[in-house]
């Protein structure tokens, strides 16, 4: 089974896909919202794991909230209204899954996320790897990519298990 993980951001998404049997990530990338949904609409069998806004008493700005619409607008087009195979989570969650502390900031989260895959590859972070040796991580880089990988990792912990 492949269990999507998107980090729904304005205008670009960090998307995971997940291999739940063998925690292997299948691919990844920081994706066009536009180039999202339509591939959301034709795998529906497939588990979304979503980060979602949570209240946090600061005043917030319209990309929040566009942010939040696009979170929607996935959900639905995964789902077609019906919500099943969707665990939308918050941040919060997954840093307290992750690292045990909800005031864990994103080097925590990544570093705890690393250490769940082998370590395979070569250079310093062996997770990553190197061209010459690749890791099962090689290739992520941007932020937000490690956001969905986190994320769907989470998931597949707490609710795929």
């Amino acid at each position: 089974m492949i269990l999507i993980g998107i980090d729904p951001g304005p205008t670009h998404s960090g998307v995971v896909w997940l291999k739940t049997k063998t925690m292997e990530v299948d691919r990844h990338g920081l994706l066009d919202n536009h180039e999202i949904l339509p591939h959301l609409r034709l795998v529906s069998g497939q588990p979304l794991a979503i980060e979602i806004m949570q209240p946090m008493g600061m005043a917030v700005g319209q990309e929040t909230f566009d942010t939040q619409l696009w979170a929607g607008r996935f959900i639905e087009a995964h789902s077609r209204g019906a919500c099943n195979d969707v665990y939308p989570i918050g941040r919060r969650e997954v840093k307290l899954h992750l690292c045990g502390d909800c005031r864990a900031k994103d080097p925590n989260v990544r570093r705890a996320t690393l250490d769940r895959f082998a370590k395979t590859g070569g250079g310093k972070t062996p997770e990553k790897g190197t061209k010459k040796q690749p890791g099962p991580l090689y290739g992520i880089g941007d932020n937000d990519v490690w956001s969905a990988l986190a994320i769907a990792v989470t998931i597949k912990e707490t609710k795929l298990t």
